[in-house]
C-alpha cells in the first residue's frame, strides 16, 4: 500500500506550496490550519535546575499523565520535535562576535584577539538544539457527521466555535505541566510560530529565522501588529512560506531550495525501546557534525488504529502462530489498560538529515549513521 501511496503522490506531483497546511492566523497564540483545526508550538528552552536520570525520568512520567486526558478521546493531537544543527550555532557565534567587535570599536577598544580565540575555542564545541512542542485541535463535529471522512479546507464545521477555548485550554495546561517539572517552557507567539514553521520547511534558513517577518491579511490583535506587516494586498501566506522549489532527486532523497534532505519513518517499533538520549548520544559522536531532526506524533484512536491488524491475525492465524499469537495477546493487553490504567495512542516517528546540495555523499553517510 505504501508504494501505492508514492506512485500516486508521483503521479499528482503537488508543488510544495500545495504541501502547505497553515492557513493564517488565529488568535495571538494560535494558528489556522486548513482543515479548520487549530496549531500552537510550545518551545521549551531546558530545565531551570539541575536534572539527573532520577528527575528527568518524572517529568516524563508527569508530562505522560498530564497528556492522557487530552488524549482518550478524538480531537487533539500532539506532536514533539527535536532538531540539532552545529551550522546555526556557528551562525548564532558569529553574530554574538560581530556585535561585540561593533561595540568595542565604539569603544575604542581592541579587542580583536580575545574575539578569535572564542571563536576558535567555542566554534567546535557549540551546537544548536531547539525542542518545540506542537499542539494540534480538531473541531468537534455533531454526531450526524461522525462517519463522515476528514475536513477538508474551507468545509464549515458544527461545534467549530469552541474549538479556541478547548485549544487554548489544552495548551496552556501542557505549559503549566512543564513548567512545575522545572522545564522553561513558553507559548511561542504566532509571528515566532510561523518562523518556527518556515525554518522546518527550509532548514538551510534556519539560523536566520528571525529576520523574516510575514505580512498577513488580517491580524487578530493589537499585539500581533506591532511584530507583522499588513497589508490588504499581502501575498498568500503559502507563498511567503514556500520560497524555494523542492525536487524529489531519488527515492530518499529531496532536494529543497539549497539543501538536500533525506527523511524516514520508524515503520515497526523496536521490541526493546531505548531512552531518547541514547539516540543523541550516538549521534553526538559521530565522526562529523551531523545536522538532523526527529519529531514524535501522539494522537488517540490506538486501538482502532490496530482493529484491522487484529483481523489480519486472526485470518492468518496459521501462517506464523508465534508471532500472531504475541501481537494478539498484545491487542488483548492494551484493551484492558485503555482507560483504566493508561489510555492507548497511535504513534509515529519520523527522521530527518541535510545538508548543502553540494555534499550529497555527506548526506548519505549521515542518512546511514541516523538509520
Amino acid at each position: 500500500m505504501e508504494f501505492l501511496f508514492s506512485a500516486f503522490d508521483r503521479l499528482l506531483e503537488l508543488p510544495l506550496i500545495e504541501r502547505i497546511r497553515v492557513e493564517g492566523v488565529e488568535s495571538r497564540q494560535a494558528l489556522a490550519l486548513k482543515n479548520g483545526a487549530l496549531l500552537s508550538v510550545i518551545r521549551l528552552d531546558g530545565c531551570t535546575g539541575m536534572s539527573g536520570p532520577t528527575e528527568f525520568g518524572e517529568t516524563v512520567e508527569a508530562t505522560r499523565i498530564a497528556l492522557s486526558p487530552f488524549l482518550s478521546k478524538p480531537g487533539h493531537a500532539i506532536e514533539f520535535s527535536f532538531a540539532r544543527d552545529p551550522e546555526a550555532a556557528n551562525v548564532a557565534l558569529e553574530r554574538s562576535i560581530r556585535r561585540c567587535r561593533n561595540r568595542a570599536a565604539e569603544l575604542g577598544l581592541n579587542v580583536d584577539g580575545i574575539l578569535t580565540e572564542r571563536k576558535q575555542r567555542l566554534g567546535g564545541l557549540l551546537v544548536s538544539e531547539s525542542n518545540l512542542v506542537a499542539v494540534h485541535t480538531l473541531p468537534q463535529r455533531s454526531p450526524a457527521r461522525s462517519n463522515e471522512p476528514e475536513l477538508s479546507s474551507g468545509e464549515d464545521v458544527s461545534g467549530a466555535a469552541d474549538t479556541g477555548p478547548r485549544h487554548m485550554a489544552l495548551t496552556e495546561a501542557l505549559c503549566r505541566a512543564f513548567r512545575a517539572r522545572g522545564l522553561h517552557a513558553v507559548i511561542l507567539d504566532s509571528i515566532a510560530a510561523l518562523r518556527e514553521v518556515r525554518a522546518s520547511m527550509h532548514p538551510s534558513n534556519s539560523p536566520w529565522k528571525d529576520e523574516w517577518t510575514p505580512v498577513l491579511r488580517e491580524i487578530a490583535s493589537a499585539a500581533d501588529s506591532q511584530q507583522a506587516g499588513w497589508s490588504s494586498d499581502s501575498p498568500d501566506l503559502d507563498e511567503q512560506l514556500a520560497t524555494a522549489d523542492a525536487e524529489i532527486l531519488d527515492g530518499s532523497t529531496v532536494r529543497l531550495g539549497a539543501s538536500i534532505l533525506s527523511a524516514y519513518d520508524v515503520a515497526v517499533a523496536a521490541e526493546v525501546l531505548k531512552p531518547f538520549n541514547e539516540l543523541v548520544n550516538a549521534l553526538t559522536s559521530a565522526p562529523e557534525p551531523i545536522a538532523w531532526r526527529c519529531s514524535f506524533l501522539l494522537e488517540p484512536g490506538g486501538l482502532k488504529a490496530m482493529r484491522l491488524k487484529e483481523q489480519y491475525v486472526q485470518l492468518f492465524s496459521f501462517a506464523a502462530p508465534a508471532r500472531n499469537g504475541r501481537i494478539r495477546d498484545a491487542v488483548s493487553w492494551l484493551r484492558e489498560i485503555d482507560g483504566a490504567e493508561d489510555t492507548v495512542i497511535r504513534f509515529r516517528m519520523s527522521l530527518a538529515a541535510w545538508t548543502s546540495e553540494e555534499h550529497r555523499a555527506r548526506l548519505r553517510r549521515h542518512s546511514a549513521i541516523l538509520v
